[in-house]
C-alpha cells in the first residue's frame, strides 16, 4: 500500500467522528445502502449494531463492494425495501406501523439476501425476506474498518414523512443523502492524487483566497442589431487571468481547506457515472430517451467533450462532499477549466465542441451558479450561429425545425441560457432577434404546434410564447432603465409596449395547460408545472418595469400572487417537486425578492433549502441566501421599491 503520507490534513481531521455526524461513506453495506450512519461496531457474528436494532440483516463489511451491488437498480430496491421495512415497524418518523407491539411476539426481521452466512434469526417469518440471487463472495471479506463504497448515483427523492425537511434556514441533516462517489475521501490511503490525461500531478490543497472565476459584464453591442449577435473572440480574454485572481473572494463561498482526490483508474467510471446518473440532474426537464445516448456518443468520440465531462463530474461530486465549498477553487479543476477554455478556442468548432461548452457552462451552475459561464456560453452561441445561417435553411424557424437532434438541442439551450443570462447582466438577449423569429406568437404556424423538436418545453419547461414573453421583456426593462437615463421615457409607449407582450401571457381558458409532447414521459407533469412557473414569473416582471419594484401596488401584489401559487401547487411530492425548483429559480428568486408576506417567505425557503436535493450542487442555496439579504435588508414598513436586480447582478449568478 502507499505511503500514508501524502493524505491530506482535511482526511486526517475527517477520521475523528463529529457528534451526530452522518456517515455514509463508511460502515457496514446495509448502512451505506441506506445512507445512515453505521456505529461500525460488528457483534460476535460480524454483524452491526444498527442492523441488529433495526432487525435488519447486516451485509457486513468490506472494502470492495460486491458486483451484484455495483447495479444501481439492486441498491434501490434495497433501500425502498429497508424504508418500507422499517415504516411499516414505526422506525420512521410518521408512520405509526403494523408490526407486533408485544415484547413477547416474535419481531420481524428483513433479510436481504438468502446467503447462510448472513443469516441472523431463524425466527424471521418468509413475509419479511427479500432474495437476491447474484453471488457475492466478496461480501464476505469483513474488513473492520473504513471503507469507500464507489456505487453510481442514481437520482433519489426522500418523502417528507421518512427525511424531514427544513422550515427555516438551512437543514444541517441534509448532508446524509450525499452519496459515495469516485471521488470520495472515506478510503484514500491506496490512491495517488489525479494525473489528467498526462498532465503532472498537481497540488490539492485549496487556497482560501483562490477566485471563483469571475464574469465579465457584457455591454450594448454594435452587433446587436445583426441577424444574431454572438460573441467575438475578446470575450473570452483575459479569463486565464481570472481563474487566477486572488482579490476576488465570493460573496457567499465559504471555503474550508480540503483535499479532492481523483484516483487514476477511476477517470472513465466517474464518465460513465455521469452519463447514466448525473445528466438526469444537469437537464433535470429534458428528454431522457435522447440525451444519454447522445452525451455518451459525444464522450466515446470526442476528447473535449469527455475532458468536459470528467470535469463536471468531478464538481458534482465534489459538492456531494463538501456543499459549503466551492469546488473550481481546487487547483487541479481550475488548471483543467484553463485547459478546456484553450482546447475551445479553436477554428474548426463542431456540434460536440458546443456541447462541452454547454458541460462548461453547467459546471458552474452546479458549483453554485457563479463565474465565468458567460464566456463559455458565448462559444456555444457562436456555433448556433453558424448552423442558422447555413444556407439549406430557409431561416432560424426552418433551421430548428430541420436540423438534426443534437443541433436542436444545442440551439434551444443556448436562445434559454441566453435570456435568462440577459436578466442577470441587465443587457438585451444577444439572440433576440432570433427568439423573435422562432416564438413570436404572432407569426408561430401550426406545424410548429405539434414538433416536440420545436418546443421548448423540453428540455426547458417553458412554453415558445413565454420564451419569447420573457425576452422581450428583459429587453423591455433595458430599454426603460435607457430611456430614463436619457431623459426621455415615454409612459405611454412603455405602457403600448407592455401590454402586447402581456397580451400573449394570458391563461387561454381552453387549454389551460401547454399540450403534452409525450404522455408516457415521466417529466411532462414536472413540465407543467415549470410551465406555469415562468408565465406567473414572466408577467410580474413584465409588472415590475411598468409600475416600478414596488410589492405594494396592486399589479405587481397580485403577479406575486399569482406566482406563488403556482409554486405552491408543487406541494410536497419529492417526486416532482426539486426537479421544478431547480428548473425555476427565476421564478422563485423574484417572487421571493418582491414579496412581503413572511409565510410565503417561509413556503420559498422550505422548497429553496431542499431543491437540490440534499446533494449540494445547484444555484438554489446561493440564491437563498441572496433572498435572506433582501429579507433582511428590508423594513418591514417600507414603501420603498425593492431592488432585486442589483444583488442579482453583484452576484453575478446564472438563474437556470
Amino acid at each position: 500500500m502507499p505511503a500514508a503520507a501524502k493524505v491530506s490534513q482535511s482526511k486526517k481531521a475527517g477520521t475523528s467522528k463529529a457528534k451526530g455526524a452522518v456517515r455514509a461513506k463508511s460502515g457496514c453495506y446495509t448502512c451505506r445502502i441506506r445512507r445512515k450512519k453505521c456505529d461500525e461496531n460488528p457483534n460476535e457474528q460480524g454483524h452491526c449494531r444498527t442492523c441488529e436494532r433495526l432487525r435488519l440483516q447486516c451485509l457486513g463489511f468490506g472494502a470492495k463492494r460486491p458486483d451484484w451491488l455495483r447495479e444501481s437498480r439492486n441498491v434501490v430496491d434495497l433501500r425502498e425495501k429497508i424504508k418500507s421495512f422499517l415504516a411499516s415497524q414505526g422506525m420512521i418518523k410518521g408512520h405509526s406501523g403494523s408490526g407486533p407491539r408485544n415484547a413477547d411476539q416474535d419481531q420481524p426481521f428483513l433479510r436481504l439476501t438468502e446467503d447462510p452466512y448472513h443469516s441472523s434469526s431463524s425466527e424471521s417469518p418468509p413475509s419479511q425476506t427479500l432474495s437476491l440471487s447474484p453471488d457475492h463472495d466478496d461480501l464476505h471479506r469483513r474488513h473492520h474498518h473504513t471503507s469507500a463504497m464507489r456505487e453510481q448515483r442514481e437520482p433519489a427523492f426522500y418523502a417528507p414523512a421518512m427525511e424531514p425537511y427544513p422550515h427555516s434556514g438551512l437543514h444541517s441533516t441534509m448532508n446524509h443523502a450525499r452519496s459515495s462517489s469516485p471521488y470520495s475521501s472515506s478510503s484514500l490511503d491506496d490512491y495517488h492524487p489525479a494525473t489528467y490525461h498526462g498532465m503532472p500531478n498537481q497540488s490539492h490543497s485549496l487556497v482560501e483566497s483562490s477566485a471563483l472565476v469571475p464574469s465579465r459584464k457584457s455591454s450594448y453591442s454594435p452587433l446587436y442589431h445583426d441577424h444574431i449577435l454572438f460573441a467575438e473572440d475578446d470575450l473570452l480574454n483575459g479569463l486565464i487571468d481570472s481563474l487566477h485572481d486572488n482579490d476576488f473572494v465570493p460573496q457567499f463561498a465559504h471555503q474550508p481547506t480540503g483535499t479532492y482526490f481523483l484516483p487514476n483508474h477511476l477517470v472513465h467510471e466517474s464518465v460513465e457515472a455521469y452519463v447514466h446518473n448525473v445528466i438526469n440532474i444537469q437537464y433535470l426537464l429534458g428528454d431522457q430517451n435522447v440525451l444519454p445516448n447522445m452525451i455518451w456518443e459525444a464522450v466515446n468520440k470526442h476528447d473535449v467533450a469527455r475532458q468536459a465531462v470528467t470535469l463536471l463530474s468531478r464538481v458534482y461530486y465534489g459538492r456531494q462532499q463538501q456543499p459549503q465549498q466551492i469546488a473550481l477553487t481546487d487547483h487541479t479543476n481550475k488548471t483543467l477549466l484553463v485547459q478546456l477554455q484553450r482546447e475551445l478556442r479553436k477554428d474548426n468548432f463542431d456540434a460536440d465542441d458546443a456541447m462541452a461548452a454547454l458541460h462548461v457552462v453547467s459546471i458552474f451552475l452546479f458549483d453554485g451558479g457563479k463565474g465565468a459561464w458567460n464566456e463559455f456560453l458565448a462559444l456555444a452561441s457562436r456555433y448556433v450561429g453558424n448552423i442558422l445561417r447555413l444556407p439549406r435553411y430557409r431561416g432560424s424557424r426552418d433551421a430548428l425545425l430541420n436540423c438534426n437532434t443534437k443541433d436542436a438541442f444545442i440551439i434551444k439551450t443556448v436562445l434559454w441560457f441566453d435570456v435568462l443570462a440577459s436578466v442577470t447582466l441587465q443587457r438585451p438577449p444577444t439572440t433576440l432577434l432570433v427568439i423573435d423569429e422562432m416564438f413570436n406568437p404572432m407569426r408561430s404556424g401550426i406545424e410548429e404546434t405539434f414538433n416536440s423538436q420545436y418546443s421548448m418545453i423540453s428540455p426547458m419547461g417553458c412554453e415558445n410564447k413565454v420564451v419569447w414573453a420573457l425576452a422581450k421583456t428583459s429587453a423591455l426593462s433595458c430599454w426603460k432603465r435607457d430611456q430614463t437615463r436619457r431623459g426621455t421615457l415615454s409612459v405611454a409607449e412603455l405602457y403600448k409596449k407592455a401590454t402586447e407582450i402581456d397580451s400573449h401571457l394570458e391563461r387561454d381558458p381552453n387549454q389551460p395547460h401547454p399540450p403534452p409532447l409525450n404522455s408516457t414521459d415521466d417529466r411532462e407533469t414536472p413540465r407543467t408545472f415549470a410551465a406555469e412557473i415562468f408565465r406567473t414569473s414572466t408577467r410580474l416582471f413584465l409588472r415590475t418595469i411598468v409600475n416600478g419594484d414596488y410589492p405594494h401596488v396592486k399589479d405587481v401584489r397580485q403577479g406575486v400572487e399569482d406566482t406563488f401559487n403556482s409554486i405552491k401547487a408543487l406541494g410536497l411530492d419529492f417526486t416532482v417537486y426539486p426537479s421544478v425548483v431547480r428548473s425555476t429559480v427565476f421564478g422563485l428568486y423574484i417572487c421571493g425578492a418582491l414579496t412581503e408576506n413572511l409565510e410565503h417567505r417561509e413556503t420559498l425557503r422550505t422548497y429553496l433549502s431542499t431543491g437540490s436535493m440534499s446533494e449540494g450542487i445547484g444555484n438554489c442555496i446561493t440564491v437563498l441566501q441572496l433572498l435572506e439579504e433582501i429579507w433582511n435588508s428590508r423594513n418591514p414598513k417600507s414603501t420603498s421599491p425593492v431592488d432585486w436586480l442589483g444583488p442579482l447582478a453583484k452576484a453575478d449568478i446564472l438563474l437556470v
